[in-house]
């Protein structure tokens, strides 16, 4: 069995099972949590047993308030750091334990749905030290009516959530050193699958910040964001492929040289070549004036 051959059974074995509830039930907490289960389950199946694929919740500071953004889908490193509440795959987790965390939608076909789901990862992230950031990742089964609208629906939430960020008091004039997308902690790619929709689409937004102060003469931040058009096959192994990618250990000398090579060729199984983005285009961001 080929490579491809592999990554097209395992996108299809995930694709159908994530459907099977939804013919029997329109209940959409029934249909989602089937969504977000069978893809944790096959993701904790992949992994080293250093990590663990769970739902739940990053705990905050002693000094602050509770965590209130539950992660649907969340690579912890379990055997190095200490779980705080755990009941079967839902567990509170240290922020300094998360390696990804991954929303995972029914559709974001609407600009208030995505927004929601930016709003949710930027609750998440405020609980993440600033010099770890996890990768993140927004997962969508559903697939919006062309690249297009996913980035007219995206860049308007990110300027709708920009403004409301830079109205936070605690938003100083750090963020003009820093950029205001430190405030927004957008995830680093969106995936509309396409999963069950029948459209034979899909497609990846990739979400990048820019200081505009190097490039540009006219100062300021932005969002760099990329849209690629790829098979709904392949969607679920680019999902595995950056999961794994974010996980794999650095080459080191004491590190044997075929447990490096282990990952990259399990990795390679899920790898998905982007081509030339369909729409490529720099969102700057509203400023703050300063004090």
């Amino acid at each position: 069995m080929s490579a491809n051959h592999f990554a097209q059974q395992v996108n299809e074995y995930i694709r159908a099972k994530a459907e099977l509830f939804a013919p029997l039930t329109s209940h959409t907490s029934i249909t989602g949590a089937g969504r977000e289960n069978v893809l944790r389950e096959f993701v904790n199946d992949l992994l080293p047993r250093r990590y663990e694929a769970l739902t739940g919740t990053l705990a905050p500071a002693p000094s602050s308030n509770s965590g209130r953004s539950q992660v649907d889908l969340m690579v912890v490193n379990t055997q190095e750091y200490p779980v705080l509440v755990r009941d079967g795959v839902l567990a509170v987790v240290l922020p300094q334990a998360v390696q990804v965390i991954v929303e995972i939608k029914t559709n974001l076909d609407a600009k208030d749905k995505l927004g929601e789901a930016l709003c949710q990862i930027r609750r998440t992230h405020r609980l993440v030290p600033a010099k770890k950031p996890p990768l993140s990742i927004l997962f969508s089964y559903g697939y919006p009516a062309s690249p297009d609208t996913l980035f007219k629906n995206l860049s308007e939430a990110i300027q709708d959530e920009a403004q409301k960020a830079m109205a936070k008091p605690e938003i100083g004039e750090d963020s003009d050193e820093l950029g205001p997308w430190q405030a927004l902690d957008l995830p680093n790619f969106i995936i509309a699958s396409g999963a069950g929709a029948g459209t034979g689409k899909a497609c990846i937004a990739a979400i990048e910040p820019v200081n505009l102060n190097k490039s540009t003469a006219d100062p300021g931040f932005g969002i760099d964001i990329s849209i690629f058009e790829i098979k709904p096959s392949d969607t679920i192994s680019f999902l595995l492929n950056k999961i794994l990618g974010e996980i794999t250990p650095k080459p080191t000398r004491s590190r044997d040289s075929f447990q490096t090579e282990a990952w990259t060729w399990v990795k390679s199984y899920f790898d998905v070549r982007l081509g030339k983005p369909v729409h490529s285009e720099t969102i700057r961001l509203p400023t703050q004036e300063r004090r």
